[in-house]
């Protein structure tokens, strides 16, 4: 299946470099591996790709890491619809820059941490100079826009080169599915982990590298006031946007030193497609506005205000901050159950005295 996004992600890069080069498009039914071969390959300066990247194991008989082509009429050998890790590190490639947009190609399990950079690393083999690749799985609407923005930044400050292109970062990885905590797996929870907690770490860790070389940058990482409110039957979610709040406050401390400012944003219950498709029914809303002081609908746009502030100079000397972009009066809901901890505290003070 063709995908829109991809379609105008791989025209869009296409048309970026075409002014110094000649661009070649497989989309859909060309894309094989045989049309790809067949390509001289050591005479492009660029080649993207804009699929999915595959893990040994990940299908029956796949004994190495691979990305996806489109499957032949009639499998051949060098034409089975997989170009494989040993397959690309055998190729004579001479390219400056090789673009994985949504390929997976970092992702890893916990059985065996090898395949971190396989696909990476027989590109490099192949004598590829530069890789533009996405750490985790990325959905690919936003992968086109992270490939394409960061091309066209280069594109139009070359002499910044393609490392100093990320100067600001938002990690804004999360999935707040519903789930019973007595249903839960180890694996269950070591997903909900990796999207929500692990990915923000990794993308922090690999962003501030550059950001120092360069002289500094900012980081926002996106917590959940859920993490404070803790609601019912999605403990790893809260979970995980409580311990971005302690990444935050931890790799500020970090950063500091280098330039680099660290923010955490706590949103409330934000109007997101996905948000409406699923939970924020007409009755939901009307018991959220129940307890909220402004009686309006807290907007992906407020939520993307509040980044731009965090990366411009108007904010230079803010981090280590949590910033809340909620209408609900949090005094009552936070501090109160505090306040009962503190009069048991009291109460079984004063009877073991007593006693």
């Amino acid at each position: 299946m063709e995908l829109t996004e991809i379609k105008q992600e791989l025209t869009t890069l296409a048309k970026l470099f075409n002014s110094s080069s000649k661009s070649t498009l497989l989309l859909g039914p060309d894309a094989t591996e045989k049309n790809f071969r067949n390509l001289e390959l050591e005479k492009f300066n660029t080649i993207a790709f804009a699929t999915h990247g595959l893990l040994r194991q990940e299908i029956p008989g796949l004994k190495e890491s691979a990305l996806v082509l489109t499957p032949p009429q009639q499998v051949e050998f060098e034409n089975d619809g997989l170009l494989k890790a040993s397959e690309i590190a055998t190729m004579q490639l001479n390219a400056d820059l090789v673009i994985l947009s949504a390929c997976n190609t970092n992702v890893t399990d916990s059985k065996n941490r090898s395949q971190l950079s396989s696909l990476s690393t027989a590109f490099l083999s192949a004598g590829v100079k530069s890789l533009l690749v996405t750490q985790w799985s990325v959905e690919s609407k936003s992968a086109a826009f992270l490939t394409t923005e960061t091309i066209k930044r280069f594109r139009t400050n070359p002499e910044e080169g393609l490392a100093k292109a990320p100067t600001h970062a938002v990690n804004n990885a999360a999935n707040d599915h519903r789930h019973d905590p007595s249903e839960v797996t180890a694996q269950d929870w070591r997903d909900c982990m990796a999207v929500n907690l692990d990915a923000a770490f990794f993308a922090c860790q690999t962003a501030a590298a550059i950001m120092a070389h360069n002289g500094g940058g900012s980081i926002v990482n996106f917590s959940s006031i859920n993490a404070l409110l803790g609601p019912a039957n999605m403990p790893g979610y809260v979970a995980a946007k409580a311990g971005i709040i302690g990444l935050t406050k931890a790799l500020a401390a970090d950063y500091g030193g280098s330039g680099i400012r660290v923010n955490a944003v706590l949103p409330g219950w934000v109007a997101t497609e996905r948000q409406l498709h699923s939970w924020l029914t007409p009755e939901a809303e009307a018991d959220w506005m129940r307890h909220v002081a402004l009686k309006q609908r807290l907007l992906p746009a407020d939520v993307a205000n509040l980044c731009l502030f965090l990366a411009a100079d108007d904010s230079r000397m803010i981090t280590n901050q949590l910033l809340y972009l909620l209408t609900i009066v949090l005094i009552r809901l936070i501090v109160t159950p505090v306040a009962c901890c503190v009069t048991k505290c009291q109460e079984e003070s004063i009877r073991l005295t007593q006693n």
